[in-house]
């Protein structure tokens, strides 16, 4: 059992390409920075030069962190802010004053020097209360929530940003308010409070959409997040491919890395495995490989994202390549930075087998549980797999350990496709124990977890599929927009040669009236009958179009129809063929508790006769097309093939089949099927006494007035001679001839080198057609 894992998880590690930039946002970065540089040379010294030189800041620190730490950056950084201070201080510039002593803060933080980051910021907090500035002290709340300067918990953290809220709301800074929502609506997160955290976000976009900010696609990445938490995948997939297209519209692409592992990571939680593999690797290749230890971290798990989606397909072989060729290219020096790749590695191990492996990787990531406090939702995985391991391994005590510690942990977090897995590995414990009843119970629950996630995949697929049907429509309505646009422009463009040609034309209109004035009359008659008819052409038309839409509106509701029938057939198959597997395992569980020969016998051909009808609807269900049905070729081949196995032939009975291409409908594959299985049974059981060698046909065919002919038969020793099928209390000659019966035909006996028996009947006429 392949354990997927949970996007939560993956959305938390996503948390650490926060401060992460591409090769090209680099250089980008690096242009910015130049730029402000330049323009801060020229400036005179004004207001307009420290608002410069405060927009530096920023950009020279994300360089100085993403950079390696670069004594140049930290130079530039520090020199900037002495800059600015001075020259505020000339300016009486307090708000500027004030801000310089916040980014000095942040570098001392970086240094981890708290109490001089603590003063830095209590200056800053003094400067702006001294002039009442709320504007400089909602920045300033802000930046110390950043930096939980004096705060212990979350929830101080959380009041803060809204102190820095109400003050930016207060000083009509609508920028510094948008800031301060997204980074509350991040604690909201993390507090539980999701609904609170969406509400924040929406409200923060339409403030940015207010002030023309063109940075919006950072809040659209945090509402892609949101929803994704939420399990609200269609609205989480729309703003996480609006967070690509407006940073590329934008030309603001330092965080579209993000961005692309955000749409991996949804993709990835939809299946959709080839869309997810795509941005993994997009996200991958826009890397600079050791730019940082915090690049390193992220690439691993880009590389380890890859991987998984490699694996979920069963490409294991091309998992492993393009593992080590990326290590070998780009080689890690800290050890501890692979950690990220060993649970891909220990799923590697796990599905090819080598069981003593995967307990070693497993044994090296249990190691290191402590360095995972930022995913702590990882740990319900490695026990997950732990469980798995140790089960193939033969100790069931630790097996059931660990699954039982990742069910629970599973249970709070509502992951269902783990909580199925778990189940299903405490079922298999169980068994081994002998602890029937437990595993039974365990079983069933797997069962009902495993139709919540196939639910959860379908709605899933589901939301994909409008998210991309709105794109198109939204392309489609910009592409005719432009159209219309170029229409209009062509339009204008002619209407001075029209207004020129009209001129001309009017002239020469005006003679041609007084040339024609006198056949006017006689053609105005003409002429309004041709108008007459116009008219209702123009009516039927009109009727026309009117149902063309009509019939357009019936074909779509018909194919809608068509869609959830085939949903609806498919969750009935799957819900009968589970019902009967559960019928199954209540059969075997109940033959484990039986003495009596002639009750065990009864359960295990009740039991062969349940699989004969669960193998239709197993074909049903798994067919990706809406069948009704059923290719008795196949169908027959699967029932001989069990009954072989179960009955315990060996070598001694061999099987003919001699099956012509016929298929049908469910209603008579059903009472087929069983017949089959009734005559195989009565032959293996009394055909052949002693263990004797034998032989057992099975022939269908259409004679020459199409009619269906079944042949089962055997060269054992036939039945007794005082025996009259016709007049017999057997249970399995009632069951033939009364499934015979419901098939509309006939039911023969023949005796003649062993026992024929011989069904004749004609298709449904639904499969006839």
């Amino acid at each position: 059992m392949q354990t997927k894992l949970p996007i939560a998880s993956y959305l938390v590690i996503l948390l650490l390409t926060a401060f992460s930039v591409s090769a090209t946002a680099q250089s980008a970065l690096d242009n910015e920075i130049d730029s402000l540089q330049r323009a801060i040379a020229k400036a005179p010294p004004d207001t307009s030069k420290t608002s410069l030189q405060l927009s530096l800041l920023p950009r020279l620190y994300t360089r100085y962190l993403l950079g390696g730490n670069l004594a140049s950056d930290s130079l530039a950084f520090c020199k900037t802010i002495n800059d600015c201070r001075s020259l505020s201080i000339q300016l009486k510039d307090s708000y500027a004053r004030g801000t310089t002593y916040l980014w000095d803060a942040y570098f001392f933080n970086l240094l981890s020097d708290h109490p001089k980051r603590d003063a830095l910021l209590n200056q800053g907090f003094s400067i702006f209360r001294s002039t009442n500035d709320k504007k400089g002290l909602a920045n300033a709340h802000f930046f110390k929530a950043e930096l939980r300067s004096g705060i212990e918990t979350d929830s101080a953290k959380l009041l803060h940003y809204d102190s820095s809220i109400l003050l930016a709301r207060e000083a009509g800074d609508l920028r510094k308010q948008a800031q301060a929502m997204r980074a509350a609506a991040s604690m909201h997160q993390r507090l539980g409070n999701n609904p609170h955290a969406i509400e924040l976000l929406l409200q923060a976009l339409e403030l940015q959409k207010k002030i023309g900010d063109n940075r919006t696609h950072f809040t659209t990445d945090a509402l892609a997040q949101a929803y994704a938490w939420s399990r609200n995948h269609k609205e989480g997939l729309r703003y996480a491919i609006s967070s690509v297209d407006l940073s590329r519209e934008n030309k603001d692409t330092a965080m579209i890395v993000t961005f692309y592992q955000r749409l991996a990571f949804l993709y990835y939680s939809m299946n959709n495995f080839d869309k997810s593999y795509f941005y993994f690797d997009k996200a991958l290749s826009a890397y600079k490989p050791g730019a940082s230890e915090l690049n390193t971290i992220v690439s691993m798990t880009n590389l380890s994202g890859k991987a998984d989606c490699l694996i979920r397909q069963g490409k294991h072989q091309q998992a492993w390549s393009e593992i080590t060729s990326y290590l070998k290219e780009h080689p890690v020096k800290d050890e501890r930075l692979l950690d990220y790749l060993h649970f891909t590695f220990l799923t590697l191990f796990y599905d090819q087998g080598e069981f003593r492996k995967a307990e070693a990787k497993l044994l090296q990531l249990m190691s290191h549980r402590n360095d995972w406090d930022f995913v702590k939702r990882y740990m319900i995985l490695v026990h997950t797999k732990a469980g798995q391991v140790y089960l193939h391994l033969r100790q069931p005590d630790k097996a059931a350990l660990y699954a039982d510690s990742a069910y629970i942990a599973a249970e709070m977090h509502k992951s269902y496709d783990v909580m199925r897995d778990n189940s299903l590995t405490l079922y298999q414990v169980d068994s081994m124990r002998g602890d029937h009843h437990s595993a039974m119970k365990h079983y069933v629950r797997y069962k009902e977890f495993s139709d919540s996630v196939q639910k959860d995949i379908a709605d899933r697929s589901l939301a994909e599929l409008s998210v991309r049907y709105e794109t198109d429509q939204k392309n489609a309505e910009l592409s005719t927009l432009a159209n219309r646009t170029r229409l209009q422009q062509e339009t204008i463009q002619q209407s001075g040669y029209l207004r020129n040609a009209m001129i001309g034309g009017s002239a020469l209109l005006l003679l041609l009236l007084l040339v024609t004035w006198n056949r006017f009359r006689v053609k105005k008659k003409a002429n309004l009958l041709l108008q007459q008819k116009q008219e209702e052409i123009n009516w039927q038309n009109t009727v026309l179009e009117k149902m063309i839409a009509d019939e357009k509106k019936i074909t779509e509701e018909k194919d809608k129809l068509l869609v959830e029938k085939e949903w609806l057939m498919k969750e009935i198959n799957h819900r009968v063929k589970n019902n009967l597997q559960v019928v199954m395992s209540l059969l075997n569980t109940q033959s484990s508790y039986l003495k009596d020969e002639a009750a065990l016998n009864a359960i295990h051909e009740s039991r062969h006769r349940v699989h004969a009808i669960s193998l239709i609807h197993r074909k049903l269900y798994q067919s990706d097309q809406l069948l009704t049905v059923i290719d008795m070729g196949t169908y027959i081949k699967e029932v001989v093939e069990y009954l072989s196995d179960n009955l315990d032939t060996g070598n001694s009975i061999a099987f003919g089949l001699f099956i012509d291409p016929i298929s049908l409908d469910v209603t008579q594959a059903v009472p087929t099927g069983l017949i089959i299985n009734e005559a195989v049974t009565n032959a293996v059981k009394y055909a052949f006494p002693g263990n004797s060698k034998g032989q057992i046909n099975i022939c269908m065919y259409k004679n020459t007035g199409g009619v269906i002919e079944l042949l089962i038969s055997d060269n054992g020793i036939g039945l007794p001679g005082d025996f009259d099928w016709r007049n017999t209390d057997s249970l399995g000659m009632s069951l033939m001839n009364g499934l015979s019966r419901q098939l509309d035909g006939t039911f023969e006996v023949v005796q003649q080198n062993g026992l024929t028996i011989k069904i004749n009947f004609e298709r449904s006429k639904s499969t006839a057609q």
